[in-house]
């Protein structure tokens, strides 16, 4: 991140976006330039829940496309499937629990539209207290599921608590690469990777230019591309683009989680 802009930063958590998104407007509110982390959550479902009073102020404007990272499906190591196929023909015959970081984000959806295109049933268990403690019980056993994005899941997996299954991407991640895509292995509707973009809202000429995709460091794409994240750093069309090619599955994913 440009040295101008790091005092700045406020980190804001919490309900699958939303304090993040109202937290933003109340700074736009108050005639504060502000940047704002855009993500599926942010843009699409929150707005499509919940209404355009949970939608970013109509001042932000998209600058800079980040890239994306796919959603993975795991399983418990102590389920002892490695496959979707496997996977599916358990939850067939036995009650399986798959866990969300709450009701209407994107692992919650992403697990409840897998659930519909294979036939299948799972009971949700939604963590709203956050992903630490739905890992700790997908370590234990006590739930068999978890769809979550690459970024939060790389240690998971990497130590051999989590089992990758599938990627929901239209291909295989660099940092997974034996693990294939849910297209791959019967479903080619289910891509439901996670794009990130940068807004802005009432920003000054210098801070625009910090953040132009055009003069963006080989530094920062190498980090973005070390943490999961493919494509190129890309301006304000690519990012609306993203968004409007994206928007049509979420809304599928959204209906079947209802």
């Amino acid at each position: 991140m440009p040295a101008e802009l790091q005092a700045h930063v406020e980190n804001v958590p919490g309900a699958g976006g939303l304090t993040g998104v109202r937290r933003a407007n109340e700074l736009v509110r108050d005639g504060k330039p502000t940047l704002l982390l855009a993500t599926p959550s942010t843009h699409i479902l929150l707005p499509e829940r919940l209404g355009e009073s949970a939608a970013p102020d109509a001042a932000f404007a998209p600058l800079a496309d980040l890239g994306r990272a796919p959603n993975v499906l795991l399983v418990s190591s102590r389920l002892g499937v490695a496959t979707v196929a496997q996977l599916i023909e358990r939850a067939k015959g036995e009650s399986l629990v798959y866990a969300s970081a709450g009701t209407g984000q994107t692992i919650h959806l992403c697990t409840a539209y897998f659930c519909e295109l294979a036939g299948i049933r799972m009971a949700h268990r939604p963590y709203d207290e956050g992903s630490a403690n739905a890992y700790a019980d997908l370590i234990a056993g006590r739930v068999q599921v978890y769809f979550d994005n690459l970024l939060g899941c790389r240690e998971f997996v990497a130590r051999g608590d989590a089992v990758p299954l599938a990627v929901s991407a239209p291909e295989r991640n660099r940092l997974l690469p034996h693990v294939p895509t849910l297209a791959e292995c019967g479903y080619p509707e289910h891509v439901l990777d996670i794009w990130f973009g940068v807004f802005g809202a009432g920003l000054d000429a210098a801070t625009s230019r910090a953040i132009d995709p055009a003069r963006s460091s080989t530094a920062l794409a190498a980090g973005l591309a070390a943490v999961g994240l493919s494509g190129e750093i890309a301006g304000a069309a690519a990012l609306s683009r993203e968004i409007d090619s994206s928007l049509e599955a979420w809304r599928r994913a959204l209906q079947a989680a209802r």
